[in-house]
């Protein structure tokens, strides 16, 4: 493809960034003034057998692409904003570089890793970049892009599909997918309803109301981090398995009982640790959903989420059960709320953020087990991967795949957020564990 230049003078596009793009950018611009470099990237690796065929790969990369416009599709600053440009499908080329041969002693992993964060920089182009290890027996892809083009979904997706593609060029055959909707589509949608947004829309009323209650700002952490409000950090990473697939089972089946979803599961759970660790009648928190509301754009590639705020009242509750349909009326009210972009609704209500990586700590639900391939991801040694940034906010994301219930913390890395951290996954571990067992949980 094109370099950024070429590009941007070629295909330029009215389409505005998504306001999550739009936000993105602006922080990393800003922090690059200020001479503050950090990951945002995220990816994937996973196993194909046999030795690369890479002339068979070169073309799936290309069909791929192809298939999502995201991918063909950048920003270039422009008098204090990003201007977009798209480019079409016969421009995709594949530029391979051969890094070298290494030994089994090489911690091949480390020097990759090392190359990801400059190779996805938002501001260059493409902000993406696919690399593989090549062995007699197997390869392993690695996937990872700026958080400008995907998310959560969206990475786990890319093993199947260029699974599937891979496959079909290394046998000569055509069964390329059917085409998917194009996030580019999708930000064109989004601002122009975000125009009916004002003071008085209902997710701003709810904002507002949440946003007082939190005392002016978006809530945090309920522990103590050991780092001012404000001050980016490194971060330290943690994965923590919470339940197998039994587990996992029964768990959802506690929460069907109590004719709630999953999430609302994981909701009253969060409430119920964070009451354990810090005794309030109501915990507030954020939790990120989904915003593919249309058919075509359940399998695109983009940066397809919304911030929805959840609010669940303790006082006369005495059990996971009586918290349950608390958490799934949050729950409905914040889907609801998050189709909204969040950053147009602080704009109209005249909330300033800091600028930062994440704009708020979370917690996140993402049920896995019907992404097209999840049923091979063993098979296939798939594992999602995540940059380490700098931050002083905690986040948490509980993911479900077809053999357990796991949950990611990304936080300060400091001695007093370990300690913190390690005490709520503690909590929220014994707590998923008990429902699951029990069917129930009592409240401190």
């Amino acid at each position: 493809m094109p370099d950024l230049p070429t590009a941007s003078a070629l295909a330029h596009d009215p389409t505005p960034p998504s306001y999550n793009q739009e936000r993105h950018l602006r922080v990393v611009t800003a922090l690059r003034r200020g001479d503050t470099g950090f990951p945002t990237w995220i990816g994937i690796a996973f196993d194909v057998a046999g030795a690369l065929d890479v002339e068979a790969f070169r073309s799936a990369l290309r069909t791929w692409i192809g298939r999502h416009e995201t991918l063909r599709s950048g920003f270039h600053a422009w008098g204090g904003d990003f201007r977009r440009f798209t480019l079409d499908r016969d421009t995709v080329s594949v530029v391979d570089t051969v890094l070298g041969d290494f030994a089994p002693t090489d911690d091949v992993a480390a020097y990759l890793v090392d190359r990801l964060t400059p190779a996805t920089d938002a501001t260059r182009w493409p902000s993406y970049v696919v690399e593989t290890v090549e062995r007699a027996a197997s390869t392993t892809v690695i996937a990872a892009f700026d958080h400008s083009n995907v998310d959560g979904y969206s990475i786990f997706a890319v093993i199947r599909e260029l699974h599937d593609l891979y496959d079909a060029a290394v046998h000569g055959r055509a069964d390329v997918p059917a085409d998917t909707g194009s996030y580019v589509d999708f930000s064109r949608v989004e601002r122009i309803a975000a125009h009916r947004v004002d003071r008085h829309h209902p997710a701003a009323v709810r904002w507002a109301a949440f946003l007082d209650a939190c005392g002016g700002g978006l809530p945090t952490f309920p522990l103590d981090l050991g780092v001012e409000d404000g001050v980016c950090v490194p971060q330290g990473l943690t994965t923590e398995h919470l339940l197998d697939a039994s587990e996992s089972a029964a768990f959802e089946a506690a929460c069907r009982a109590g004719r709630s979803s999953v999430l609302a599961g994981v909701l009253a759970a969060t409430a119920i640790s964070c009451h354990a660790l810090r005794r309030q009648p109501v915990h507030r928190f954020i939790t990120p959903l989904h915003t593919r509301v249309a058919p075509e754009w359940s399998r695109s590639m983009g940066w397809y989420v919304g911030a929805g705020p959840v609010e669940i009242a303790l006082d006369g509750a005495a059990d996971f059960r009586d918290l349950l349909p608390r958490a799934q009326k949050a729950a409905r009210t914040a889907n609801r709320v998050a189709q909204t972009p969040l950053v147009k609704v602080l704009e109209v209500l005249d909330v300033r953020l800091r600028h930062s990586h994440d704009m708020f700590s979370f917690v996140s639900f993402l049920d896995l087990r019907d992404v097209p391939g999840a049923e091979r991801w063993v098979e296939w040694n798939a594992r999602s991967l995540v940059g380490k940034s700098h931050n002083g906010k905690a986040s948490f994301w509980v993911n479900r795949t077809r053999e357990d219930l796991h949950v990611t913390a990304r936080y300060p890395d400091t001695a007093t957020a370990r300690e913190s951290v390690g005490h709520f996954l503690c909590r929220l571990k014994a707590v998923v564990r008990s429902v699951a067992e029990t069917g129930n949980h009592s409240l401190p």
